[in-house]
């Protein structure tokens, strides 16, 4: 019986370590790509809304043997990619500036940087960015 505890522990952390390997590995690509995932007015003018959050990551299922797209190990995906935006497309909505303005430009990066804070303090911290 002990066995079985020390297995179920086992596989509890190793399942935990591949959701947090593969959450860091798309806020990675997220960040070396300077995307925004989603941050952006919604329905409080005054409160930026933020898709960078755990429920936004889904649990895929598993990957059959003819898999052509090369995700046979890879557990969760991504959604609410509908507002991501790099920085080209991004719209300051304080000011209607776009980039190369200045504005856009600080605005985008400091969004980018809350979106980053915000993943990083909803998933425990230890989010590698």
């Amino acid at each position: 019986n002990n066995n079985n505890n020390n297995n179920n522990v086992s596989l509890f952390l190793q399942l935990y370590s591949k959701i947090g390997y593969e959450c860091g590995k798309y806020a990675r690509m997220l960040k070396d790509n300077n995307i925004l995932w989603g941050y952006f007015f919604d329905h409080n003018p005054t409160e930026p809304h933020c898709n960078a959050h755990p429920n936004n990551y889904i649990i895929l299922p598993p990957a059959s043997e003819n898999d052509t797209e090369g995700r046979k190990n890879q557990l969760l995906s991504i959604l609410d990619n509908d507002m991501s935006m790099t920085l080209e497309e991004f719209l300051n909505p304080y000011t209607g500036n776009h980039y190369p303005e200045e504005d856009a430009i600080e605005m985008f990066n400091e969004w980018k940087k809350s979106e980053e804070n915000e993943l990083r303090r909803a998933l425990g911290k230890t989010i590698f960015l």
